[in-house]
């Protein structure tokens, strides 16, 4: 979603960058309500990391090869730790762009678990409890470990923080 986007549903909203930036600084709440108000939802993190990977097993979709992340992406190596205009880097596979770099994305999961036995039974939309809200993706502030399609982590649902942003699912 960019600013441009995001500022027809909520105007006097902030950020830096131009209208085609990715939209940062929206918590977790405020983008799940502009997913509703524009007919979809946050993607689960399960949906998330499947456009990510492309239908791929390798660290990203276009493989294993690090040297070929800033084609992909907008990461601590090329961003000068700023976002940019969104879809400038190549797509992946299916089509999807800026899911290694630009922004940390949120997620519509219950809340944020370390993998294991309980969080497998919790199914694909979480456990009911957690250390936060779960975020998936990098930033332009990231380092390639942080890049790769399986990074997850959580926040906290009403932080807004200058290097998250979001995409919407539509069903």
């Amino acid at each position: 979603v960019t600013v441009g986007e995001y500022r027809a549903f909520a105007p006097e909203h902030r950020c830096d960058g131009s209208a085609l930036h990715p939209v940062t600084e929206v918590d977790w709440y405020e983008a799940s309500a502009f997913a509703a108000w524009v007919g979809g939802r946050l993607p689960t993190e399960a949906e998330w990391e499947c456009c990510a990977r492309a239908g791929t097993t390798t660290t990203w979709s276009f493989g294993d090869d690090e040297t070929m992340l800033d084609e992909h992406a907008w990461t601590s190596s090329n961003s000068g730790r700023k976002t940019h205009p969104v879809a400038e880097k190549k797509p992946n596979p299916w089509g999807f762009v800026d899911l290694y770099g630009n922004v940390v994305e949120w997620c519509d999961c219950r809340w944020f678990r370390s993998y294991g036995a309980d969080f497998e039974a919790a199914g694909p939309v979480g456990p009911e409890f957690g250390g936060g809200r779960v975020m998936r993706g990098s930033s332009a502030w990231s380092g390639s470990g942080n890049c790769r399609s399986s990074f997850r982590y959580g926040n906290h649902p009403s932080g807004r923080y200058f290097n998250v942003g979001f995409r919407v699912a539509f069903p």
